[in-house]
């Protein structure tokens, strides 16, 4: 026989009236545990009654997973690029599943100016690229972007893009986002008309934007524009 069941608590009753009229303290016996009682609560007419422990804590457990539900809904209504960045994500996906540089390329140019991101990797050398040869130039960026993202790009098998972190950034975006594979890839958006552009994409902590206008800069300022399509090229 339990502790509770030999030494039994009487119900709550009330304590004689004082000569005041008032009802006086409820008697408890204090040596039994407090699992005894299970949460005390209070009735309309200020006398305790005892509320099953079990029932307790279910309550809590659904206050506590019904606002855990609001504050998730609340979260993914916080990026309004979310739509952009999964469709990027598939695009990326079946490029890694196709596993060829072209694919990856095509990718890239479809979410991302590469026009403008191939010139910004010439950084204060851009006035140094001829006319003649931007369209050169332009095709050769193209395959350097598709093999850099093949090979960085493994983590985006599998399925969807989960979001979870969307922090705003100048007139932009950062949108971090989870593979189903676990991989981390963030990307830098930026407005373009009535939507979003990728400035930039993070992969296994490597920028691309950033990757390339450090190679192609390094190159052309130990050997010039022609070794930089000459490092192209190869």
């Amino acid at each position: 026989m339990s502790i509770c069941a030999r030494r039994r608590l009487p119900g709550p009753s009330r304590a004689p009236r004082s000569d005041a009229g008032h009802i006086g303290p409820v008697a408890r016996n204090l040596s039994l545990p407090q699992s005894c009682y299970g949460a005390v609560s209070n009735t309309a007419d200020a006398l305790p009654r005892v509320i099953p422990v079990r029932r307790f804590v279910l309550a809590l457990l659904a206050i506590a997973f019904s606002t855990f539900g609001l504050s998730s809904a609340a979260l993914a209504d916080k990026c309004p690029a979310e739509g952009f960045v999964k469709s990027a994500g598939q695009a990326y996906d079946r490029a890694a599943a196709a596993g060829s540089a072209s694919a990856f390329a095509s990718a890239a140019a479809r979410f991302s100016d590469l026009r403008s991101l191939s010139f910004f990797a010439l950084g204060q050398y851009r006035k140094d690229l001829p006319k003649s040869r931007e369209a050169e130039y332009l095709d050769l960026t193209r395959n350097f972007i598709g093999n850099t993202l093949k090979r960085h790009g493994s983590g985006l098998r599998g399925g969807n893009l989960e979001v979870i972190d969307c922090d705003a950034s100048g007139s932009g975006l950062v949108v971090t986002t989870r593979s189903a594979s676990g991989k981390k890839i963030v990307f830098r958006l930026a407005r373009a008309g009535g939507g979003y552009t990728v400035k930039d994409v993070n992969m296994q902590g490597i920028w691309l934007a950033q990757q390339m206008r450090s190679k192609f800069t390094g190159t052309v300022s130990r050997k010039g524009i022609d070794g930089l399509f000459a490092y192209l090229g190869g």
